[in-house]
């Protein structure tokens, strides 16, 4: 059954109120959809309420012919008009649609905040959600990607409306007939250049004859699943606060063990949720989440998988750890003075005379030539009657997470190692020196 214009007026008015829409700004791009729920919004909002803005993203050549169309239609309404040109910077053949999508989004924000408009409206519609879903499902599988489209979402401190999620592409066209309302064609919009159209073009309608009521039934279920995820990201909240979470701008470490009360399934519900939440820069894929879940019920104390763009997930005995790892391993070696301050990133540490019973190490005479370094193979700790042990032997007994081994700071005279920092002092072992010398060692917090 055809849908009336007014009928839909109704209803997103309804939307509208609902969410205190009052300053409205109205993306048009001039295909039926916006040009659909612009001539919604004239119904319904004073000209003083409301304007349209439009962005040429300039990659077709009736892209132009586009805007100007909605320019002049808003000129015959008298509707504030606002456009701009994608002015193309770089090579745009990568991500294209994520720069475009960026750029829109920015000159969207920009234009609310400087004329106080507080809700962007958007004509996505309900075959929008099908095809979002269906490509989500293609590209990861992940349930926290495939929920769908929202009527409303925070946009900064506005929000976006998109009050057309109701009705069908084949409402919108019906109502552009009923009410002659003009519009353009992307003629792009019929080649199958992009997984969205090829879904569009080829696979919907394979839907729509298997059953008339599929976008219902899509419908249902993303509303179904976000019921889903809601549930479960209350259990999860609690979960991540179990967990202990250090969280900076480039690394994560927490505890695993309260992950492990979960079987696999919802082990690997809560790692797809836990990434799309904390580190959206990063993709990962179904097999990293298996291999995740795999390496946190082993026995093993360090485990690792490697992630998107040189992050890695480290697993050390109790705790976990995602960052960004260099693929070359940060070597230094410094020469440092009695009373000097060193700085190493975020640690500082000074050497200054003592009494003996505070000493870290002696030497035997008093300006030792001491070398600041950071661990190499073969380090050897002189330790108990005269034996040795290895450093990494120390470190591993100590349970210090592989990936903080290479980070500490070793201090040796004549390559005998005399500190390590937290693990190890000579003066536990060796005091035969007439000189005494303690260490002084901070270390920030990054924020």
């Amino acid at each position: 059954m055809a849908i009336s214009l007014l009928e839909m007026v109704h209803d997103i008015k309804k939307q509208l109120n609902k969410f205190s829409a009052n300053r409205i700004l109205v993306a048009v791009s001039g295909g039926v959809d916006s040009m659909v729920l612009l001539k919604t919004i004239e119904e319904i909002c004073d000209k003083s309420d409301f304007a349209v803005i439009n962005v040429d993203h300039d990659l077709r050549e009736q892209s132009k012919f586009d805007t100007d169309f909605v320019q002049k239609y808003c000129k015959d309404k008298g509707i504030i008009f606002y456009s701009s040109i994608w002015v193309h910077q770089g090579d745009i053949s990568k991500g294209m649609e994520v720069q475009a999508r960026e750029y829109r989004y920015n000159y969207f924000y920009n234009v609310m905040s400087t004329e106080n408009f507080d809700t962007l409206l958007t004509a996505h519609h309900q075959n929008d959600i099908a095809e979002n879903i269906l490509m989500k499902m293609i590209r990861s599988g992940n349930l926290y990607e495939i929920s769908s489209l929202k009527v409303r979402r925070p946009f900064k401190e506005f929000q976006i409306v998109r009050p057309l999620l109701n009705f069908s592409k084949q409402d919108i066209k019906e109502i552009a007939y009923q009410e002659e309302i003009d519009f353009v064609e992307d003629e792009t919009n019929s080649e199958d250049i992009t997984m969205r159209n090829r879904i569009r073009n080829s696979v919907l309608p394979l839907f729509e004859e298997e059953n008339g009521q599929y976008l219902e039934h899509f419908e249902l279920f993303d509303k179904q699943l976000k019921g889903l995820l809601q549930l479960g990201n209350r259990y999860f909240d609690q979960l991540e606060q179990k967990m202990n979470l250090q969280v900076s701008s480039d690394n994560i470490i927490g505890l695993v063990s309260p992950v492990l009360d979960l079987n696999d399934e919802q082990i690997s519900l809560f790692w797809g949720r836990f990434f799309t939440k904390n580190l959206t820069a990063i993709k990962v894929s179904n097999r990293q989440i298996d291999m995740i879940t795999s390496i946190i019920k082993s026995d093993r104390p360090n485990l690792k998988v490697d992630l998107d763009k040189g992050y890695v997930f480290l697993k050390s005995y109790d705790k976990f750890s995602i960052n960004f790892q260099s693929k070359k391993k940060n070597q230094f070696t410094k020469n440092i003075s009695i009373n000097e301050i060193v700085k190493i990133e975020n640690k500082k540490i000074l050497i200054e005379s003592c009494l003996e019973e505070d000493a870290d190490f002696s030497t035997d005479n008093s300006d030792p030539l001491i070398e600041l370094r950071n661990r190499i193979n073969g380090d050897l700790l002189l330790i108990q009657n005269g034996h040795h042990q290895k450093l990494s032997r120390r470190l591993i007994d100590k349970k210090v997470p592989k990936e903080q081994r290479d980070k500490l700071l070793v201090l040796s005279i004549n390559n005998q190692v005399v500190w390590v920092e937290k693990n190890y002092r000579l003066r536990d072992y060796l005091n035969n020196g007439n000189y005494f010398w303690k260490v002084k060692f901070e270390e920030d917090s990054y924020e």
